[in-house]
């Protein structure tokens, strides 16, 4: 989560069409499909290893309520992991505009995708 929250958080012009894409779909899966955080990496291997043209995703406008800095803050484990997953999920809830395109790409691009 932590990588996919980083990910869609800094995507912008110059980043690659990729990171966006991945971020979202990651974040997708872990937060809306209950996939846990070694099954969101094989999707992401899988996706790297079939798909070539990647959708683009344009930020949203705006400040963000959650940043890498608030989980850099935590000084206890379950304080790190809750900070994960409330900055995870305010990232995620940034993007709304966007959640049925990247469900849709999420489900087309993962449709032979079994995860292992």
């Amino acid at each position: 989560m932590t990588v996919d929250a980083y990910g869609a958080q800094h995507a912008g012009k110059l980043a690659p069409r990729i990171g966006p894409a991945f971020a979202l779909i990651g974040l997708c899966l872990a937060l809306e499909r209950g996939r846990s955080g070694p099954e969101v990496r094989d999707a992401h291997g899988y996706l790297a290893r079939t798909k070539r043209a990647w959708p683009s995703f344009v930020p949203p406008a705006g400040g963000w309520s959650r940043t890498v800095a608030d989980v850099a803050a935590t000084s206890e484990p379950q304080a790190h992991a809750a900070a994960v997953a409330e900055w995870g999920r305010s990232v995620w809830d940034a993007w709304s505009a966007d959640h049925g395109r990247v469900r849709r790409t999420a489900d087309e691009l993962l449709r032979d995708w079994r995860p292992g």
